[in-house]
């Protein structure tokens, strides 16, 4: 993969938790929620995602604003990106 371009994956998460919760899947770059559990103990959730760079993600308990378990997908580049431009010739 080039420097800048977009990173896709999928994510799975299972979790379990000591007792029953209201908690909520987040990304750092975005302030909404991904996926809510309500009074659960235990759960999965798969998606895909398309990443520039690295971000991470959080289960949140949402009554306590508790972090119960973050997660950090890295973005690493194969190949940096060329400042110049190839110039072709058709003959």
């Amino acid at each position: 993969m080039s420097k800048g371009k977009q990173c896709y994956g999928n994510l799975t998460l299972y979790w379990q938790l000591d007792r029953p919760r209201n908690i909520c899947l987040f990304s750092q770059t975005d302030k909404r929620p991904i996926y809510c559990w309500s009074k659960r103990l235990q759960g999965n959730y798969e998606g895909s995602f398309v990443l520039f760079e690295s971000n991470k993600y959080s289960i949140v308990d949402i009554e306590s604003k508790e972090v119960l378990m973050t997660e950090t997908i890295s973005v690493t580049w194969v190949f940096q990106e060329s400042r110049q431009r190839r110039r072709w010739r058709l003959f």
